[in-house]
């Protein structure tokens, strides 16, 4: 009797000890959880209205520059936009976008060369210094022989230009010495020698084909020369001064 009693009591015992389990494990712990997550939620609760306050700012910002007149803002941008980036010439610009304009090459000065489209002061100047060698321009196409002068440059400006070749510097082969003879730049140093040592040896130069006396003289170097040279007879006896090669 004893014995069923106490397995009686030891079975309840042992319901009751499970149902205990099952009401901890099936009841969550919310009063818990909830001194963790309560602070996050917070703050999150306040990050999301702290957005939507920048949003709407940001809205109402822009909504009103769009609507606000920018006199300022409109100026500068126009400014901007009529600003040209540097840039090199454009040599292949038609004859009327160019300045209509005509340049006496003999005549001009610096300043009157720089009206020419792609004509800067250092070309200005190599242009007039190598005329004053030369003693004048005869033709266009000596503009080429300027140290720096392109193609593209020349036949940008060949159209804008005319020449007057009345008053060509030339120089007496007959006569000249030999710093005068050198200094043009159609007679090298062998030239120069050679054309005294032929006046010296009694070799009177009266037309431009006695140019081919001298050596390294060919047709083409002949023609290039004889615009620039003259056969005076006044002088044919006189000893020029100079070395003799």
């Amino acid at each position: 009797m004893k014995n069923k009693t106490e397995q009686r009591g030891f079975l309840l015992l042992s319901v009751l000890l499970i149902a205990v389990l099952l009401v901890f494990l099936l009841i969550p712990h919310k009063s818990k959880r909830m001194t963790v997550d309560e602070p996050l939620a917070a703050a999150m609760e306040r990050f999301d209205q702290n957005d939507s306050i920048r949003q709407v700012t940001k809205s109402r910002y822009y909504s009103s520059r769009r609507n606000k007149p920018h006199s300022y803002n409109h100026r500068s941008e126009y400014t901007y936009e009529q600003r040209e980036p540097l840039s090199k010439p454009d040599f292949t610009k038609s004859a009327e976008e160019r300045h209509p304009l005509i340049v006496e090459l003999n005549e001009a000065d610096t300043l009157d060369l720089q009206d020419l489209y792609g004509i800067g002061p250092y070309f200005a100047r190599s242009i007039v210094k190598y005329r004053e060698l030369l003693g004048g321009y005869v033709s266009k196409e000596q503009l080429l022989e300027v140290r720096g002068m392109t193609d593209d440059r020349y036949q940008a400006i060949v159209s804008h230009i005319v020449l007057d070749t009345h008053d060509i510097r030339k120089i007496n082969i007959n006569t000249a010495d030999y710093k005068t003879l050198r200094r043009h730049p159609y007679i090298d140093n062998h030239i120069a020698k050679t054309i005294i040592r032929l006046r010296s040896s009694g070799i009177h130069f009266s037309k431009p084909d006695d140019l081919l006396k001298i050596s390294l003289v060919d047709v083409e170097t002949k023609n290039r020369l004889t615009p620039y040279i003259t056969f005076e007879d006044d002088t044919i006896h006189s000893r020029p001064n100079g070395p003799n090669a």
